[in-house]
């Protein structure tokens, strides 16, 4: 026969197992949030890299475009052409990747 205290450990035996299996499963779900969060800004990282490679090559060209258009006040300059250039860059730093460029100040 158990004795009074054996008995109420006894009772008490279940609510902890339940208690540490619910912390096992709050744990778990918390690693496979972070994991998951991790994964997550890797690939967003790596998507907002894989943007910026062409954006800059195509900025690139255009800094390029710019340089061999005749000057402004030349006869021979075509207007149309500088605010395309410009245009284009407007767009791409507002996409963040036209920093020290020329054509884009």
């Amino acid at each position: 026969m158990l004795s009074t205290a054996n008995q109420s450990d006894l009772a008490v035996l279940p609510v902890v197992v339940l208690c540490s299996m619910l912390f096992a499963h709050a744990i778990s779900k918390g690693r496979i949030f972070v994991e998951k969060n991790r994964a997550l800004q890797a690939l967003a990282g790596s998507i907002a890299h894989e943007m910026r490679n062409p954006l800059s090559q195509f900025k690139h060209v255009l800094d390029r475009v710019e340089e061999t258009l005749p000057a402004p006040r030349r006869p021979a300059a075509c207007p149309r052409c500088r605010v395309w250039v410009r245009r284009c860059c407007t767009g791409i730093s507002r996409m963040g990747s036209c920093r020290s460029s020329a054509a884009c100040a």
